[in-house]
């Protein structure tokens, strides 16, 4: 699925915005502009789409866009795949231009994963303002579906972090060996020297000058040299991006964290209210129960009253008659 098609759920990731989701992509090295996650007010705000107030998401929408996430969180294994295997191509290289065929696809390739974490990083946070705008018992179930989503991110951006830091230590390596075959006498300082220089814009001087008089050999290594203290300023840039949006995505759980605990306080009330509410109904069945059975008896007892009284009426006239009976037949 390419990244355009997720464009109704928070925006094109090579560029543009989607109303309500409004964050600036521009060069994914640069440091300091994704930002707005730091900034993000804890309590929940109205939401707005052009001056219009924007419903929250219903529980299908939501879990809609739970699963886009998803996918997007798998095309990022991928993606790291990919570049593990970009890396192992380009420390095989031999040459300057195998090193330079194959230096421009790992630059694609990285920016698009770098641009897809940006992706994913606005729509955990468009969750996680749909689950706070939600008034609705469905907003627990919201804070229940985003953590594990936010979890997942961070474990993955570490794991991108830790590729590109072995990737960078294993070219520092390879710069120190092609150093020894410009300089056979450089000493371990002069070689520490070059690998901690080789993340220094400015540094392709110190190869310059210790291979100023080398030629023949020194001349192809310098070409590779170069090439390499290229790529390590790139992979230095991309650790960077990634441990500025690692903080991100940390300082937004932090932010989040007070909110989720009201959610699951209110969510324990509910649950307590349930269970004295389920207590009293018991009560009130029982005593219910109580009132038909005295009901009944109450039935019972007038029944036999009534009968009481019509026996002793009974009798009672029919002794009167055998008794004037009797006296008419006695006269």
């Amino acid at each position: 699925m390419s990244y355009a098609q997720y464009d109704q759920y928070g925006g094109n990731p090579h560029g543009g915005s989607t109303p309500g989701n409004d964050v600036s992509l521009g060069d994914p090295y640069a440091q300091g502009e994704s930002t707005e996650l730091r900034n993000m007010s804890v309590a929940p705000v109205q939401a707005t789409q052009g001056g219009t107030y924007v419903e929250p998401r219903t529980q299908r929408e939501f879990l809609d866009q739970v699963a886009v996430i998803r996918d997007l969180l798998r095309g990022f294994d991928t993606s790291m795949a990919e570049v593990s295997k970009f890396h192992q191509r380009l420390l095989d290289a031999t040459d300057t231009a195998s090193a330079a065929e194959l230096g421009p696809g790992l630059q694609q390739l990285e920016s698009e994963t770098l641009s897809r974490n940006d992706q994913l990083k606005r729509l955990i946070k468009n969750l996680e303002q749909d689950a706070a705008n939600t008034r609705n018992d469905t907003q627990n179930m919201k804070f229940t579906q985003i953590a594990p989503l936010k979890k997942e991110f961070q474990l993955k951006l570490t794991k991108y972090q830790g590729i590109e830091r072995d990737y960078r230590t294993r070219r520092q390596e390879q710069i120190r060996r092609q150093y020894l075959i410009v300089n056979p006498e450089a000493t371990d300082t002069e070689l520490a020297a070059v690998a901690d220089a080789s993340n220094d814009p400015n540094s392709q001087n110190v190869f310059q000058m210790a291979l100023t008089n080398r030629r023949g050999q020194a001349q192809s290594a310098l070409g590779a040299v170069k090439a390499r203290h290229d790529e390590l300023q790139r992979i230095e840039r991309t650790i960077t991006e990634l441990a500025l949006l690692f903080n991100e995505m940390d300082q937004l759980v932090v932010a989040q964290e007070p909110l989720v605990e009201r959610t699951e306080a209110n969510a324990e009330h509910a649950t307590t209210d349930l269970e004295s509410g389920n207590v009293h109904v018991g009560k009130a069945i029982v005593h219910a129960k109580n009132r038909n059975k005295l009901k009944w008896w109450c039935f019972f007892i007038c029944v036999l009253i009534v009968l009481a009284i019509a026996l002793g009426v009974g009798l009672g006239v029919g002794l009167a008659n055998a008794a004037k009976n009797k006296a008419r037949n006695a006269t």
